[in-house]
């Protein structure tokens, strides 16, 4: 694999919509809003080496820059890891939220876009073969004057709840469950 630089520059930080993702992980580039008293562990694709321990679960806004415009979006139960450049957009968790996801990218005939509803719609470009937008904090004269576009409920996420067979759950027949982490609320 290659080594990204997720660095977009100093204010801009990259966002990645993230089929993978089971939540949405924020790193910088975001306002946190609420931070909701809960927190969570974030275990990456190898358990054994990527983990994080006690993260706060937070709703945060960030502003995305569209041709002159600025969309102010808002994720509700987002895992907040502060010292990451770059963060996660956890596509069924958008999905539940938004109008359209469509992360398949144009070479491929997809529309590389999420429509958040019928007022305002996040581009994506195609960078290194994962789909991105570049997000930063709001100003607050933008949190103060602008609508805010939540892609994510606010309500408690679970992503366990979403199997297609909640009674088999595939990383449980994998590894033992005292590997698991779990919520410290």
């Amino acid at each position: 694999a290659k080594a990204l630089n997720p660095n977009v520059n100093e204010v801009h930080k990259k966002c990645i919509a993230d089929n993978g993702a089971d939540a949405s992980v924020i790193g910088k580039g975001w306002t946190v809003i609420v931070d909701t008293g809960r927190k969570v562990n974030a275990v990456g694709f190898d358990k054994k080496a990527t983990v994080k321990k006690n993260l706060p679960v937070v709703s945060a806004a960030g502003a995305i820059d569209i041709d002159n415009e600025t969309v102010l979006i808002q994720t509700n139960e987002a895992v907040h890891n502060e010292t990451c450049h770059y963060s996660l957009m956890g596509e069924c968790q958008m999905r539940e939220q938004v109008k359209k996801v469509d992360t398949a990218c144009k070479q491929f005939h997809g529309g590389q876009v999420i429509i958040i509803n019928d007022e305002a719609s996040i581009p994506l470009q195609l960078l290194e073969c994962m789909l991105t937008v570049k997000v930063r904090p709001p100003t607050e004269k933008e949190h103060n004057t602008l609508d805010i576009h939540a892609i994510t409920r606010d309500e408690l996420w679970n992503p366990k709840q979403h199997s297609d067979d909640p009674t088999t759950i595939f990383h449980d027949t994998q590894e033992s469950d005292e590997d698991e982490p779990t919520d410290t609320n």
